[in-house]
């Protein structure tokens, strides 16, 4: 049989490395939901950048049209 000061530090433990255990399984759902964040701004950002290399009007490409024309005048 089972102390009485046995059983409730086992629970006591017990209950802790639950806590834990839950603590962890919440903490890689959160990782799991920024990875798939992450994955979705990326490939709006890489989608975006295509868009812009492409466009005549934005300064992005009028910046790099600039900074390319100044760069082979310097040659």
């Amino acid at each position: 049989m089972l102390a009485a000061g046995n059983g409730t530090g086992f629970a006591a433990r017990l209950k802790q490395l639950l806590e834990r255990e839950r603590l962890v399984y919440t903490q890689k759902r959160e990782i799991d939901k920024l990875r798939t964040e992450v994955e979705a701004l990326r490939a709006q950002n890489d989608k975006i950048n295509r868009a812009m290399r492409r466009c005549l009007t934005c300064d992005y490409r009028l910046d790099a049209i600039s900074q390319t024309r100044e760069a082979a005048d310097c040659r």
